[in-house]
């Protein structure tokens, strides 16, 4: 089953997603590390998953890095 689609950060707004986050925010890091992470070499797999579509890993690991 597919991943929830992310929101594309480039689309139109009044304001971009980038410019609601800081630029020394400790979220820009967070976000680069965890993209630049092959996760598949820490043991995560894709699963198989019936119903509603599931959210990327990625970003889950991201918020829950930000929580820690």
């Amino acid at each position: 089953m597919p991943d929830i689609i992310k929101h594309d950060r480039s689309q139109i707004m009044l304001c971009s997603w980038d410019s609601l986050v800081d630029p020394e925010s400790t979220a820009r890091l967070i976000d680069k590390f965890v993209d630049s992470l092959e996760l598949s070499e820490y043991g995560v797999t894709e699963t198989s998953y019936v119903g509603r579509p599931r959210y990327p890993r990625p970003e889950l690991y991201k918020l829950y890095i930000r929580k820690c």
